[in-house]
């Protein structure tokens, strides 16, 4: 999966589970699978954008957030 989300060349949403998609940020943000780079919270939303190669965590929103509080 992680390959192809490298060669994807527009915008995508990947919804999951964890612990897929922390797995996957951190492959993709650090380069290991088992790196925390992401603190999922059940419910909530991480953008994470690819720059000149690397990727980096754009911005993210909590459940928290959302509620307002």
């Amino acid at each position: 999966m992680a390959e192809d989300v490298g060669s994807f060349t527009d915008p995508v949403m990947l919804v999951g589970h964890l612990p897929f998609l922390a797995r996957l940020a951190g492959l993709l943000v650090a380069g290991d699978p088992e790196v925390g780079a992401v603190r999922f919270r059940n419910s909530g939303v991480v953008c994470l954008v690819r720059d000149e190669g690397r990727w980096a965590v754009g911005w993210l929103v909590t459940p928290d957030l959302v509620a307002g509080h």
